[in-house]
């Protein structure tokens, strides 16, 4: 019998199997999490960090937090007879993902987790995080209190008068902001250092504003040249904070998860001595409410049948979109901050770093969620949602 066969056994049969590199992400310490931002992408930090055991305990940060509904109703539930070839909780068994979630019109089909965390963990969505930042934006679009077409400088006096306030609210959404990714790094580069503070543990060493308009150099005209970089996305958390008076964290809870109903409390991500929530990573919330999001852009803005957000804001933030400098087929096209599928009309895709996916499917009203340590197991969870969002499923009940 090979170890591939013998796995699935165990994990179909219901035997205890040890969770992938378990020992690396530092189980023998009981999933410890670093007391800075940085310190959470070592490995052994990974687990305690990104599954939020210590949110509110990290150094210089403060969170604005979504505080639960008290009349939060859980998603429905439908059971699904997997069959031995398709079976989710192997693909979840075999690769580095702390929780792994399936949707289909509006119900949980699958619910997983390993590395001792569970639907009341608090996930690190890390970029996921820009696309909901574009449902804001929507919000205010479809409330007339922001223009697509308007100029960034309409909105923030700050930028009067500097080239990066020639930006276009269309164009930040579509990461055409006419500067670099890469002055701004990856997580924990550059940009963070400014936006955190060097060691990420305590207050930002500039003024945010200032340095967006009189520090970013200019790398291309706003509008053209497309470019994945965060402070396009942290521009678009300003404006709805200048436009509505709320940050954007506090923005969402009003018009979003009052709707949805949060079932736990979530946490957006800002650093001390600054106003700015971070539109661009770094939002933690529970599968449990994540599940939430993920209907709602299943389902084209509505939950349950109310419209939280018009059906063509998510169409436009998937069909108008801008071709990217990356050849594989999910991040070929970028929408308004969220990736889209140009092989299947109606599918999108939210990533964050080191494994985190949120793929959505309107024709189907698929989604599926993962929360991951790396980013090794994107090929065979790209080839299950393939199969996934326009599999016809054998109900059990």
């Amino acid at each position: 019998m090979n170890a591939s066969l013998l796995l699935t056994l165990f994990v179909w049969g219901g035997i205890a199997w040890a969770a992938p590199k378990e020992q690396l992400y530092g189980k023998n310490e009981g999933y410890p999490s670093s007391p800075t931002m940085r310190g959470q992408y070592t490995e052994a930090n990974r687990v305690g960090g990104f599954s939020g055991k210590k949110v509110l305990d990290t150094e210089g940060v403060s969170r604005v937090v979504n505080s639960p509904s008290g009349d939060a109703v859980n998603l429905e539930t439908r059971n699904v007879d997997w069959g031995f070839i398709r079976n989710p909780a192997a693909l979840l068994k075999n690769n580095s993902i702390m929780a792994l979630l399936l949707i289909r019109d509006g119900k949980i089909v699958f619910e997983d987790y390993q590395y001792e965390t569970s639907r009341k963990s608090h996930f690190n969505s890390e970029s996921i995080t820009k696309t909901l930042t574009a449902l804001a934006i929507g919000r205010l679009v479809q409330d007339g209190r922001v223009d697509m077409e308007a100029s960034v400088d309409t909105y923030i006096d700050e930028f009067k008068g500097k080239w990066f306030g020639r930006n276009t609210i269309k164009t930040l959404l579509k990461m055409q902001c006419g500067i670099s990714g890469v002055g701004a790094g990856s997580t924990g580069g550059p940009y963070a250092s400014l936006k955190f503070g060097n060691t990420m543990s305590y207050g930002p060493s500039v003024n945010l504003y200032d340095h967006f308009a009189n520090a970013i150099s200019q790398q291309a005209a706003p509008g053209g040249r497309w470019e994945y970089d965060p402070r396009c996305s942290d521009t678009l958390s300003m404006v709805v904070s200048r436009v509505s008076g709320k940050n954007l964290g506090d923005y969402f809870q009003e018009k979003f998860f009052s709707i949805l109903k949060n079932e736990y409390p979530a946490y957006w991500t800002k650093a001390e001595k600054t106003d700015i929530v971070s539109g661009a990573n770094q939002f933690w919330a529970s599968s449990a409410d994540w599940a939430k999001i993920a209907v709602l852009l299943a389902n084209k803005g509505s939950y349950k049948g109310l419209e939280v957000l018009p059906e063509k804001w998510i169409d436009s933030m998937l069909a108008d979109a801008a071709r990217t400098s990356n050849k594989s087929r999910f991040m070929a096209s970028y929408g308004y901050q969220v990736w889209v599928d140009e092989s299947a009309p109606g599918s999108g895709l939210a990533v964050g770093f080191l494994g985190q996916r949120l793929y959505f499917d309107t024709r189907t009203k698929s989604a599926m969620i993962i929360f991951g340590l790396d980013d090794e197991h994107h090929g065979k969870t790209a080839a299950f949602w393939d199969w996934f969002k326009d599999a016809k499923l054998d109900y059990k009940d």
